[in-house]
């Protein structure tokens, strides 16, 4: 029997990181990385520097991710994160919200032509131990 689905942020991340075909170092960093992502997603700046390590996110209703101005939100968090560090962690940043977020959502795409938010949470895919892409 399956769990049900979650319907809070962090719970979503926690699933999507327990069912992700990656290594201790590389789950450690995405979930830094996601939990950064809350903060924007309530109207706060997340965190700097040493705060950041042990900040205890907000909670943050999954369904949030389906409000139309969530987009523009986290493009302005994406902004003001590029203008204090360097562009290859912005990148690993953002793909990791754009791995466990699901599709189209984190561009503020069209509610009609997506899943809803709070129904789906992706079940990542499974990758060979052999890719240079799995850790």
């Amino acid at each position: 029997m399956s769990s049900p689905a979650p319907v809070e942020y962090a719970a979503a991340v926690e699933r999507f990181l327990g069912q992700a075909a990656l290594g201790p170092a590389s789950r450690r960093v995405y979930r830094i990385s996601l939990a950064s992502w809350s903060w924007p997603l309530v109207g706060r700046p997340a965190p700097r520097g040493a705060g950041r390590r042990g900040a205890t996110p907000p909670f943050v209703p999954l369904a949030r991710l389906d409000d139309p101005e969530t987009g523009p939100a986290l493009a302005a968090a994406l902004r003001d994160r590029a203008a204090g560090t360097d562009v290859r962690t912005v990148n690993r940043e953002l793909s990791a919200l754009r791995s466990a977020v699901p599709g189209g959502r984190t561009s503020g795409g069209s509610p009609a032509t997506r899943p809803r938010a709070s129904a789906t949470w992706p079940v990542p895919r499974r990758r060979s131990r052999c890719s240079p892409a799995a850790s």
